[in-house]
């Protein structure tokens, strides 16, 4: 995609739910005239969610005091989960959503430990030697 095409998409998009009289549709033209140059950047590269960092580089799910922001994506800081998952990204939602509802973060779908299962570290270390 082009970059106005990407422009044109958020803007339908935000105008679908622009709730005022005077819709952002009716502005699309002045909107592109006025936009300096939109260029389309790539997506970081798979290894990103990999690189070495320290607690505290990634932003909390939800930032201390917020009442009504989160931060849903693999770039999170969630302890003991595993980047590259589906599973962490469904799990920072759902870290939001019970923050945000009250619902104590206990009673989040569980977890499962596998790198403190004595078996499966055993098979994980032969699979290492093979």
């Amino acid at each position: 995609m082009t970059g106005r095409e990407m422009l044109t998409e958020l803007l339908g998009h935000l105008a679908a739910v622009d709730p005022s009289n005077d819709n952002l549709r009716n502005h699309q033209e002045e909107i592109w005239n006025s936009v300096v140059n939109v260029i389309p950047v790539m997506m970081p590269y798979a290894s990103a969610l990999f690189n070495q960092r320290a607690v505290g580089d990634r932003p909390a799910v939800v930032p201390t005091h917020s009442k009504n922001l989160a931060f849903i994506s693999q770039f999170v800081e969630m302890p003991f989960d595993m980047v590259f998952t589906e599973q962490y990204s469904i799990r920072a939602a759902q870290v939001a959503v019970y923050t945000f509802l009250g619902i104590p973060l206990s009673q989040l779908t569980t977890l499962h430990h596998y790198e403190k299962d004595p078996k499966i570290l055993a098979r994980a270390t032969k699979t290492m030697f093979r």
